[in-house]
């Protein structure tokens, strides 16, 4: 099996892995209370619900050029919960729709 296609299967693994929790540990509710988890999981709450949210940021990273592999766009949105960087964002976006 060649490089490229040990890549795809360590994505699909990562899916496997995040998506095999019961939709009842990822649910939201309404408008607050995902505003509530998406702040807990910026401040650097674990779980499946931020599984979730690292593989969504990832998906986007990919698609926008800033890495190939979703391997490598997970880390990238791992590292920018961890350092806090995306609770920035998120507050600095907050400021400027007032």
């Amino acid at each position: 099996m060649n490089s490229r296609n040990n890549d795809t299967k360590r994505e699909e693994n990562i899916c496997i892995h995040i998506f095999s929790v019961s939709a009842a540990k990822i649910q939201g509710g309404d408008a607050a209370q995902n505003a509530e988890i998406l702040e807990n999981i910026l401040r650097g709450e674990r779980g499946p619900r931020r599984d979730v949210v690292v593989l969504n940021a990832a998906a986007a990273i990919v698609a926008g050029g800033a890495a190939d592999r979703m391997q490598d766009g997970i880390r990238i949105a791992e590292d920018s919960i961890t350092r806090g960087a995306a609770l920035k964002k998120l507050d600095a976006l907050r400021e400027l729709s007032k």
